[in-house]
């Protein structure tokens, strides 16, 4: 609404006869639509954070992972879009420095 998004998703799995008990993880998603204000009339585009984390073994509080990234995503159509981030991963008191770029097409 008014150019603003958010998202947010948790996820737990519980497994069986496996050596994890369970597994867990979300993201949250701020956004706004900036296409208005630098005069992109021929799409969208959002520059948007990301705090998310997850734990492949909610047994072992090391292995969990966070991330947080910001970036900007252009949508030239709706099912098509072009995505930069970048941020920092933490595992164990360790960060890495995150830099990505891609494109997705929704079928």
């Amino acid at each position: 609404a008014n150019n603003l998004y958010a998202r947010l998703e948790y996820g737990l799995i519980d497994y069986t006869n496996h050596s994890v008990t369970s597994s867990s993880g979300y993201y949250l998603d701020l956004g706004y639509n900036i296409a208005d204000l630098v005069g992109c009339d021929d799409g969208d585009l959002y520059l948007w954070m990301r705090n998310s984390a997850y734990n492949k073994n909610d047994d072992d509080a090391a292995e969990e992972t966070t991330i947080s990234l910001f970036g900007v995503t252009y949508k030239p159509l709706d099912n098509v879009s072009f995505k930069f981030e970048m941020g920092t991963s933490s595992k164990d008191n360790v960060d890495t420095d995150v830099m990505r770029m891609g494109i997705g097409y929704m079928f």
